[in-house]
C-alpha cells in the first residue's frame, strides 16, 4: 500500500513537471499565442498582431535552430479587427496566423499598404478570417495577401473582398509551393490571384468572383494545378488568363463560367483540362470582339479530356496560331454545344459573322478531335480555315446550325469513324481550296432542312477544293449525297450513297 501511495504521489509529481503553460494547445506539436494577450489600450489593433507575430517569428526560429517540430500559431479570436495607415500584417517564417470564425479584419480609409506581406518566408499558413478592404484610396498597388520569394505557405479558408479597389486579393511572385484551398476571393481590381514566375501553385476549392479584370492571371509560372470544386465565374474581362505559363485542370466540379470574355485564355502557354465545365462566357453588353469558351493563341496547345463546352457567347474552343507561333489542340471524350447563342439572361453578345462554331481551328493551328459530342451549335459543329489542319475521328456532330464540318482557305482534315447528321446545312462543306481525305464514317446522313435551299449535302466540295471520299455511308440528305463543283476534284471509292 505505501508502494502505491509513493506511485501515486510520484505520478501527481510528473503531471506537475510536463504541464504546459496556458499559450501551449493541446497538441504537443502546436504552441498557440493568443493577440489577445497582447492588446492594451494604448496600441491599435494591428499592433497586437504583429506584436504577438513578433514573439511568434523568435519562438518559431529558436524551434528551427533546434530541428523542434512544433508549429507556432497565432490566434486571432472572433471580433472586428481595424487596420490604419501603415499598419499590414507581417507573416514570418514557420507560423500560422488561425482566425476563428466571426474574425473581421478591415482596411480603414487611411491604409495605405498590403493587408498581409510575407517575404522570403517558409512553412507558414493563413487559416480563416475575412478582410474588407474598406480604403478608398485606388491610386497605389495593393494587395490583400503578398507573398515574395515564399515556399510551403498555406491560405485556407480565408475570405477577402476589396471592394473594387484592391488590385489583387492575393500576389504571388517568385515563389513555390503556396496551396490555397476552400477561400473566396471577390472585388478586387485585376485578378483574385496574380502569380508570376512562380514554381508549383495549387488550387482547391476555391471561389474567385466578380473581379474587373481577371479571375485568376498566371505570368511565366511553370506548374499551376487547380484540384476539384474550383469555381471562377462574373469575372470582368477573363476567368482564367495564362501568359507563358503551365496549367493543369484536372479533378471533378471544376467551373469557368460567365466570364465577360473568354473562360479561358492560353497565350504562349500549355494547359491540360478534364473534368472542367465551361459555361456562359462572352456575355458582355456591346463588347465588338471575340470572346470564347477556351482560346488558344500565340503557339499555346491545349490537352482536353472529359470537359463540358457550352452556352459560350461565341466558339467553344478557338485556335488561332500564326506562321510561326501554330497553336495545337488534342480534344477527346467531351461534350461541345450550344456555343454562339448571342444572348444570354438578357445580355447581348456581338456575333461576327463565322462565329458560332463548337471548334474553331484557324491560322496553321492543328487539332485532334475525338469521341466528342458536338451539337446545336450556332454555325459549324468544326470550323477548319486559314491553312488549319484536323483530324477528326469517332465523333458524334449533329443539329448545327450550319455545316458539321466546314473548311475553307487552304484548310486540311481527315476525318473517319464519325457520325454527322442532321446539321442545317451540309454534313461537310470543303471550299477555297481545302482538302478532306474522308472515309470510314459511319453515317453522314440527313443534313439540309426542309425548306432551305441552302446546303442539304452530305458532302460539298466547291471553290477549287479536293477531296478523297471512301467507305463512307452517305444517306438521306435533304438534296444531294456529295456535290462537286466549281473546279473542285474528288476520288470515289465505295460510298454507299443513298439520298
Amino acid at each position: 500500500q505505501i508502494k502505491r501511495s509513493l506511485l501515486t504521489v510520484g505520478a501527481i509529481l510528473s503531471l506537475f513537471l510536463i504541464a504546459k503553460p496556458l499559450n501551449v494547445a493541446a497538441d504537443d506539436s502546436n504552441t498557440t499565442i493568443e493577440v489577445a494577450d497582447y492588446k492594451t489600450d494604448t496600441n491599435t489593433d494591428m499592433e497586437a498582431v504583429n506584436d504577438a507575430l513578433s514573439v511568434a517569428k523568435e519562438q518559431a526560429k529558436e524551434a528551427a535552430a533546434t530541428g523542434n517540430s512544433t508549429q507556432i500559431i497565432v490566434h486571432l479570436a472572433a471580433g472586428n479587427y481595424y487596420m490604419k495607415d501603415n499598419e499590414g500584417i507581417v507573416l514570418p517564417s514557420g507560423v500560422s496566423l488561425s482566425c476563428d470564425v466571426g474574425t473581421n479584419i478591415y482596411a480603414a480609409d487611411s491604409a495605405k499598404v498590403d493587408l498581409i506581406t510575407g517575404t522570403d518566408i517558409s512553412n507558414s499558413s493563413i487559416y480563416g478570417g475575412t478582410f474588407y478592404w474598406a480604403s478608398n484610396d485606388k491610386d497605389k498597388v495593393k494587395y490583400g495577401v503578398k507573398l515574395t520569394n515564399a515556399t510551403n505557405v498555406n491560405i485556407s479558408g480565408v475570405t477577402i473582398d476589396g471592394n473594387n479597389k484592391l488590385t489583387a486579393a492575393v500576389k504571388i511572385d517568385s515563389s513555390s509551393n503556396i496551396n490555397l484551398s476552400n477561400n473566396t476571393f471577390t472585388k478586387a481590381d485585376q485578378a483574385g490571384i496574380m502569380a508570376c514566375n512562380d514554381g508549383l501553385i495549387t488550387l482547391t476549392g476555391n471561389t474567385v468572383s466578380d473581379i474587373s479584370q481577371r479571375g485568376l492571371k498566371f505570368n511565366d509560372c511553370t506548374d499551376i494545378e487547380l484540384g476539384q470544386d474550383n469555381i471562377v465565374t462574373h469575372n470582368g474581362l477573363f476567368g482564367i488568363a495564362c501568359y507563358s505559363s503551365t496549367i493543369k485542370m484536372s479533378d471533378n466540379n471544376n467551373l469557368v463560367s460567365e466570364n465577360y470574355r473568354h473562360g479561358i485564355l492560353l497565350d504562349h502557354s500549355i494547359g491540360t483540362l478534364s473534368h472542367v465545365s465551361i459555361y456562359h462566357n462572352g456575355y458582355n453588353d456591346g463588347y465588338q470582339g471575340a470572346s470564347h469558351g477556351v482560346c488558344l493563341t500565340n503557339g499555346s496547345s491545349l490537352t482536353m479530356d472529359q470537359c463540358t463546352v457550352m452556352y459560350n457567347g461565341h466558339n467553344g474552343i478557338s485556335l488561332s496560331g500564326g506562321k510561326s507561333q501554330i497553336c495545337s489542340a488534342v480534344i477527346r471524350n467531351s461534350t461541345i454545344s450550344n456555343n454562339g447563342m448571342g444572348n444570354y439572361q438578357g445580355r447581348q453578345v456581338y456575333t461576327e459573322d463565322g462565329c458560332g462554331h463548337g471548334i474553331c481551328v484557324s491560322k496553321a493551328s492543328t487539332a485532334e478531335i475525338s469521341n466528342c459530342n458536338i451539337c446545336n451549335n450556332t454555325v459549324c459543329g468544326i470550323s477548319v480555315s486559314n491553312k488549319g489542319n484536323a483530324v477528326i475521328h469517332d465523333n458524334t456532330i449533329s443539329q448545327n446550325g450550319r455545316h458539321g464540318i466546314g473548311l475553307s482557305m487552304a484548310a486540311v482534315i481527315e476525318a473517319y469513324q464519325n457520325t454527322i447528321e442532321y446539321n442545317h446545312y451540309n454534313g461537310i462543306l470543303l471550299s477555297y481550296g481545302s482538302y478532306g481525305n474522308i472515309y470510314d464514317n459511319h453515317s453522314i446522313s440527313y443534313n439540309g432542312t426542309v425548306g432551305n435551299d441552302i446546303g442539304g449535302i452530305g458532302i460539298s466540295v466547291s471553290s477549287s477544293s479536293a477531296a478523297n471520299i471512301n467507305r463512307n455511308f452517305i444517306s438521306y440528305n435533304i438534296h444531294t449525297g456529295v456535290v462537286v463543283v466549281g473546279g473542285s476534284e474528288w476520288s470515289e471509292y465505295v460510298n454507299a450513297l443513298d439520298s
